[in-house]
């Protein structure tokens, strides 16, 4: 049988015409330039079974076009970051699936500067708060909110963060300074999510009252109101030129709206139990919803039809985000695990079990994340 041995990004290691007594060993003798101390500390996964060198491939049911998970212990690459309900801030080698470091924010979100070299946390209590990756230490908390930040997002041009919170508002703050620039007031419910344009001119917000909000980021000023949802507005993006604006709903559909003129577009139906999150792909040809009825599906931007569906969380999908290049989704659930997704074909390619910092407590996927692209070379 001919099997394929991929990394955790996708790249193809291997192509082996095996046989069904093959174990761990003989695969990874065949892998070039996996020689000696990376060849023992590699793992070797057929979907989720581990294979050892005491596992033979008919034991775990390989056959013909049987693709291999090679996760290697040495770091590097790109990142992923997911945010475990009980607080926990993980970092993750994206190129050899190894897990780097935890931190523990306290917080349910978390999100990548667009230098990749800082994270922001939200949730813990009313602020949010600016990580060194490298230190692991706090460098600022923003202070200002009345009640628990719900999100935070960084500005493209490095400049500013973001914040929604259950105080109705949104904040605009200087990360230069730490210093509340702007308070976004208007909303008559919890801010649930708040993101800039990628010209960082604009805020984008999303509110329980059903509603979404476009701001002037420089003068706090509401410029366009998108109304239309039934029900709470959990998550908004921009289109990566910002001409076109995303919102998912507890109502169970997401609508694509014109960012000028604040016409919905389409209204994306399909999912059974509210959306929590969305995300444009790169090129702005499709875009990604998970929910609460344990899917995540892409829908085409042009039709609004569903192109594929994600199929493979047993609860809840509270977060989702798309790569840089737009290859791959990453996915995270109530179910404790995040999912990475080929994106042109819908199959899982790796499940991520992220530690959790406190036994007993909710170890959720609350957030996920990709850092900016990174060159790496080699295994």
């Amino acid at each position: 049988m001919r099997i394929s041995v991929l990394t955790l990004a996708g790249r193809e290691l291997a192509s082996l015409e095996a046989e069904g007594f093959w174990t761990k060993t003989h695969i990874c003798a065949r892998i070039p330039g996996l020689n000696g101390p990376l060849r023992h500390a590699a793992r070797l996964l057929y979907e989720s079974l581990v294979i050892t060198d005491e596992t033979m491939l008919s034991m775990v049911g390989a056959r013909d076009g049987s693709s291999f998970l090679l996760l290697l212990n040495h770091g590097g690459g790109d990142l992923f970051l997911l945010t475990s309900g009980d607080g926990v801030a993980s970092l993750w080698g994206a190129e050899s699936g190894a897990f780097i470091r935890a931190i523990s924010a306290g917080g349910f979100y978390a999100a990548f500067s667009p230098d990749g070299g800082h994270i922001v946390t939200a949730g813990h209590a009313h602020t949010a708060k600016l990580w060194n990756i490298e230190s692991g230490e706090v460098v600022r908390t923003f202070m200002g909110h009345l009640s628990t930040v719900q999100m935070a997002t960084f500005s493209p041009d490095g400049l500013w963060l973001v914040t929604a919170s259950e105080d109705f508002t949104a904040k605009i703050w200087s990360l230069a300074s730490g210093e509340d620039a702007h308070t976004l007031q208007g909303h008559g419910d919890c801010v649930c999510s708040a993101v800039f344009s990628p010209d960082s001119l604009l805020v984008l917000t999303g509110c329980d009252d059903s509603l979404a909000r476009l701001w002037n980021a420089q003068s706090a000023v509401c410029i366009r109101e998108f109304a239309g949802h039934a029900m709470s507005v959990n998550s908004v993006a921009f289109s990566p030129t910002g001409a076109l604006v995303l919102t998912g709903s507890e109502d169970n559909t997401a609508k694509l709206w014109s960012a000028t003129s604040g016409e919905c577009l389409r209204t994306l139906e399909g999912h059974h139990h509210g959306i929590l999150s969305v995300a444009f792909s790169p090129d702005a040809t499709w875009v990604v919803t998970s929910s609460g009825d344990s899917l995540a599906i892409l829908w085409s931007v042009e039709s609004g039809e569903c192109v594929r569906t994600l199929v493979g969380h047993r609860i809840c999908v509270d977060c989702i985000a798309v790569s840089p290049d737009g290859a791959y989704v990453l996915s995270g659930s109530r179910d404790g695990t995040a999912r990475l997704w080929r994106a042109a074909f819908g199959d899982c390619v790796a499940v991520l079990n992220a530690p959790t910092g406190h036994p007993g407590f909710y170890a959720g996927i609350t957030s996920v994340a990709f850092s900016p692209p990174v060159r790496s070379e080699g295994l």
